[in-house]
């Protein structure tokens, strides 16, 4: 009789935890229906939740929101964040979008938001799934930081600047994106490009006090890497302009 009755109110209790489940689901789909109705119709981008929806279940995303006690507030900042986005030939930057919906410039750097937003532009098909933040957000017009990181460049840089020999300069995404290289000086030139600073570090000291016959390229900050690497960096000819 003990075993029994245990058992039917544990069965209960379960029964109870999966309406409450049931209804937790019902009231954010409810809200998120309300959400993506207040984006306006001539938005950028305007989901279609019936779409969206399934796929954000699949995914986890609905069960993530629903156990959290700000799932209903997410789903709205969501929503405000895609009405916001840039149109067509227009760029905008992250933080200011940011701002302009949560006003906190890096509410859009990390976190449940972001991820909401690139989940939802995804399911709907307006962004490829399986794309890095930056490349997901440049999609659909919005800039991420493009001041720092960048490239290492030694010997080597974009037409029309000047540098004494031997300097070694990090162009920013900024510069990169809108820079022209300058034409090879013959077919025999070559850039050599590495993953490594340290082999840049290493090119910079052998070569400081002349202006050096070939350009060598790292990406990534602008870190002072002492310690010498002799790992050999790879070899492109500049004639082919393919960008380092």
């Amino acid at each position: 009789m003990i075993a029994a009755h245990v058992v039917e109110r544990r069965l209960g209790e379960r029964v109870r935890e999966n309406a409450r489940r049931r209804d937790a689901l019902t009231r954010l789909h409810e809200h998120a229906i309300e959400a993506f109705a207040r984006i306006p119709h001539d938005a950028a981008v305007r989901p279609d939740l019936d779409m969206v929806w399934p796929v954000l279940h699949r995914n986890g995303w609905i069960a993530r929101l629903a156990g959290t006690t700000d799932g209903a507030a997410v789903i709205d900042q969501a929503a405000a964040v895609i009405a916001a986005l840039p149109t067509a030939g227009e760029r905008l930057d992250r933080r200011r979008l940011a701002e302009a919906v949560t006003r906190y410039p890096h509410a859009l750097d990390t976190g449940p938001l972001p991820g909401l937003v690139l989940a939802i532009l995804a399911a709907a098909g307006v962004i490829p799934t399986g794309q890095s933040p930056r490349t997901a957000w440049a999609a659909v017009g919005v800039d991420c930081d493009d001041l720092t990181g960048g490239l290492l460049a030694l010997g080597i840089h974009p037409a029309g600047w000047s540098l004494p020999p031997g300097t070694v300069v990090t162009l920013p995404p900024r510069e990169l994106a809108r820079c022209a290289w300058p034409a090879p000086p013959g077919r025999d030139t070559w850039v050599f490009v590495t993953e490594n600073p340290s082999v840049v570090t290493a090119a910079a000291d052998q070569v400081a006090a002349a202006d050096p016959p070939f350009g060598c390229c790292a990406p990534g900050n602008a870190v002072s890497a002492r310690n010498r690497c002799h790992q050999p960096a790879h070899r492109h000819r500049l004639a082919d302009r393919r960008p380092c």
